[in-house]
C-alpha cells in the first residue's frame, strides 16, 4: 500500500462520519420538517380535544333542558298546592278555622 492510501484508510477508521457533509441547507430543511410535523400533531390533538369538549357541551345542554323542564313542573306543582281555594279548604276542614263576621273585624289605620 502506498502512503496516501494508508493515510486515507486511517482517516476513515478514525472518523466514520468524515465523508458526511452536513450543509446548513440540510439542517434548515430538517428543522422545518420537524416544525411541520409538530404542527400537524398539534392540529390533530386540538381537533380531538375540540370534538371531546363539544360532546361534553352537548351533554350539559341536554341536562340543562331536563332541569328546566323539571323546574317548570315544580313551579306548576307549587302553584297548585298554594291556591287560595285549597288553603281556605284546609284551614276550614283540618284546622277548624272560620271567616270572622263583620262585627269581629277591626280596621287599624297606621299613622304616616
Amino acid at each position: 500500500m502506498n502512503a496516501i492510501t494508508r493515510v486515507h484508510s486511517q482517516q476513515i477508521k478514525l472518523n466514520p462520519f468524515a465523508g458526511l457533509v452536513v450543509s446548513s441547507r440540510y439542517i434548515a430543511m430538517l428543522i422545518l420538517f420537524l416544525c411541520v410535523f409538530a404542527s400537524a400533531v398539534g392540529v390533530v390533538y386540538m381537533k380531538d380535544l375540540n370534538r371531546r369538549l363539544f360532546i361534553q357541551y352537548q351533554g350539559l345542554q341536554q341536562a340543562q333542558q331536563q332541569y328546566d323542564v323539571e323546574w317548570g313542573k315544580l313551579l306548576l306543582e307549587q302553584s297548585a298546592w298554594s291556591t287560595q281555594a285549597r288553603v281556605q279548604a284546609i284551614a276550614g276542614h283540618d284546622l277548624g278555622m272560620v271567616m270572622p263576621s263583620r262585627r269581629n273585624i277591626t280596621l287599624v289605620d297606621l299613622p304616616q
